[in-house]
């Protein structure tokens, strides 16, 4: 259960991050000075806006998803 979680997490930041970017480049398109502690800062309140049911995904969606991906000493002809 622990991966589920840990893939919502990233989900979320990766959300939050691609946001961020958004209003960074739109505020230097505008010619705002941005210093890294206001992409910071803005990272984090877009973080906190995130709805976690935007990354939601029940558990057995989860399974049955990832379940079909074969681990990859299973492919044949990968010798790691």
């Amino acid at each position: 259960m622990y991966v589920n979680f840990e893939y919502k997490e990233a989900l979320a930041r990766a959300t939050a991050r691609e946001r961020n970017e958004k209003i960074i480049s739109d505020m230097v398109v505008n010619i705002v000075d941005v210093t890294e502690e206001d992409a910071d800062r803005f990272y984090q309140r877009e973080l906190k806006r995130l709805s976690r049911k935007f990354t939601y995904m029940r558990y057995h969606s989860f399974l049955m998803y990832f379940g079909v991906l074969k681990p990859v000493h299973a492919i044949p002809g990968n010798r790691t």
